[in-house]
């Protein structure tokens, strides 16, 4: 078997072969000193250009309001929830919320002001962690420096990545990251057999596994590099070292899997919810079952992660790597990114309903960044082999750098220019898109400054804006809202809500549903470059101070509201508050029944 390159006589077996020839038994400790200065030398220069890349497309609009639901949900959690219930309960596992809390913690301890950047800056950080760590894995893969370097700078431009950190609940990034340290520390450990890299290995699969209820592709592709492993162990007939495989794959595999099943499970049991009870629930309301038909709509997903040009490459890179692993005698260990994007791609493909996912794009982001590596190192092993067709191989060139451009230009526009130009990118990332603010921050400053406590307030809403986490994150106490509101049923909804509320907070589109009620009057005008946005409305008895202004001033006026001094924060809540909340989800209940 050859150990210094990317093949072997064996499919299976290559992946567990060295991504790097061992020094020959004459070589110089001084040659292999400057050999790790030249890595490291290398590394350091691919990692400032790919900041400079990666951290403007992320630190930009982080600062940026809240518009959805999605979005204000974990700062909601973080802010208003005591104990630890809540972790444990949350539909996509325990990770990230612990991540939140303590992070939330730390900047309140720090005097921090917690803004939605300091929301933000933890998946972003996360995502920037992703980015750095694509080289040593790429390496451990066997791929070159300047396929590790190349893969490294796709991920700075990766339009869902760049979506993910500007998305305060992204899940997707604390399991993408654990995910590919794990894949990292269990190919590193075969390799170096370094106990620390064991136990790397089974903490971050056990954090992979409790990131997302549908963590099942990374631990597949895990599973074959142990059987590779114990195959290896067997061929060379070995029967102490088979022992040692005993101890290194509980360790490293199966105790990691059954902690997660058993915190999983305990989730379930003691809270109703967690990642199963998500599941349950899900399939309770039949968003499961065998959808083939979906198998169609796979390219215009495609389309919509990496656009038009790069995604064929990305496609062509992983139809790529599969053949060579699964036919080819000369197959490597880019096979394994190819298993792990497929393991994760196909049964979300085929038992999900993407008809009742949000943001379907979101829950494939394993096969999404698995293809784009591939992708890369198709274009740099291309690239490699036209060494004596120069005119191709700097057509190869030409169209990678294209191609590349094209995605950075993809995630620019998708994700902080609003999309408008999606139609010539084909990029649509929607999750973590940065959109022009709507007045709904200074909407909570208003009921926060001018609002007292025992005044109801209901938040008209659709399927965005002030749904009930952003209501409670920017006014600071109960207000009537819901989730995902049907445009149709907000006209009833405002007859049938009038006589239990005393302000309501309304877009600018839907005055004429407000404007007509009996003893309501305009209070405050939320303008943003001059035009209303949105609107506060309260009853003419309550003599609320009138507010017109622009959107950035009174922004900056909540920003300097008191910073909380401890961890959680109490609601406000009226006396009459329950009863009508009470009416509100019945209500929102039978309109969503209407045809």
């Amino acid at each position: 078997m050859k150990t210094g390159g990317l093949t072997s006589d064996n499919p299976v077996m290559s992946t567990l072969a060295p991504s790097l020839a061992p020094a020959a038994s004459g070589t110089p400790a001084s040659a292999a000193g400057r050999a790790v200065r030249s890595e490291a030398g290398v590394y350091a220069v691919g990692l400032a250009v790919v900041l400079v890349l990666a951290l403007p497309l992320r630190l930009w609009g982080i600062h940026a309001p809240f518009e959805s639901s999605d979005q204000a949900e974990m700062a909601n959690l973080v802010l208003f929830s005591g104990g630890v219930r809540w972790i444990f309960a949350h539909a996509y596992g325990p990770v990230l919320a612990i991540l939140a809390k303590v992070w939330a913690e730390a900047a309140v301890r720090l005097g921090w002001p917690l803004t939605e950047s300091v929301f933000r800056s933890l998946t972003t950080l996360l995502d920037l962690a992703q980015v750095l760590v694509t080289w040593p894995l790429m390496r451990r893969l066997g791929c070159t420096r300047r396929q590790a370097l190349a893969g490294m700078v796709c991920c700075a431009v990766l339009p869902a990545m760049v979506s993910n950190a500007h998305f305060a609940w992204s899940h997707m990034s604390a399991w993408l990251l654990t995910g590919a340290v794990a894949l990292w520390a269990t190919l590193a450990y075969c390799e170096d057999r370094r106990r620390w890299q064991l136990v790397l290995a089974g903490g971050a699969l056990t954090a992979h596994c409790l990131s997302s209820a549908i963590a099942f592709g990374l631990p597949m592709t895990l599973l074959v590099v142990w059987i590779a492993r114990w195959r290896r162990r067997a061929e060379q007939a070995k029967p102490v070292g088979a022992r040692v495989y005993g101890w290194e794959f509980v360790v490293g595999f199966v105790l990691p899997c059954l902690a997660a099943l058993a915190i999983i499970f305990g989730s379930w049991l003691w809270t109703g919810g967690g990642q199963l009870g998500h599941l349950i629930a899900k399939f309770s309301a039949g968003h499961g079952g065998w959808r083939w038909g979906q198998i169609v709509r796979l390219p215009g997903m495609w389309i919509d992660l990496f656009g038009y040009l790069f995604g064929v490459i990305a496609a062509a890179g992983l139809l790529h790597a599969t053949c060579s692993w699964r036919t080819s005698r000369t197959a490597d260990r880019r096979g394994l990114l190819a298993m792990w994007a497929w393991s994760s791609l196909v049964p979300f493909m085929l038992v999900a309903d993407w008809d009742h996912i949000g943001y379907v794009g979101g829950y494939v982001i394993e096969t999404v960044y698995c293809a784009a590596l591939l992708g890369m190192l198709l274009a740099c092993e291309l690239y490699g082999r036209l060494a004596r067709r120069p005119r191709l191989r700097a057509a190869t060139a030409a169209v990678s750098v294209l191609a590349v451009g094209h995605l950075a230009f993809g995630a620019i526009d998708a994700c902080l220019a609003g999309g408008r130009w999606s139609a010539l990118t084909g990029v649509s990332v929607p999750w973590g898109t940065l959109r022009p603010d709507t007045g709904i921050k200074a909407a909570g400053w208003y009921v926060r400054r001018h609002v007292p406590p025992d005044v109801i307030v209901m938040s008209l809403h659709n399927n965005k804006g002030m749904e009930a986490p952003v209501a409670a994150v920017y006014t600071g106490r109960h207000v009537l809202a819901g989730y995902d509101l049907p445009d149709r049923s907000l006209d009833e909804l405002v007859t049938m809500m009038e006589a239990d509320v005393d302000v309501v907070i309304v877009p600018a589109e839907n005055w004429s549903l407000v404007e007509r009620l009996a003893g309501f009057e305009r209070v405050c005008t939320i303008r943003r470059d001059s035009w209303p946005v949105r609107f506060v409305c309260a009853r003419a008895a309550l003599h609320l101070a009138r507010v017109d202004a622009d959107t950035d001033a009174m922004n900056r006026r909540y920003d300097d509201l008191p910073t909380p001094e401890r961890l959680p924060t109490a609601l406000a809540c009226p006396a009459a508050f329950p009863a009508a909340m009470g009416k509100y989800k019945t209500v929102v209940a039978q309109l969503r029944r209407l045809p």
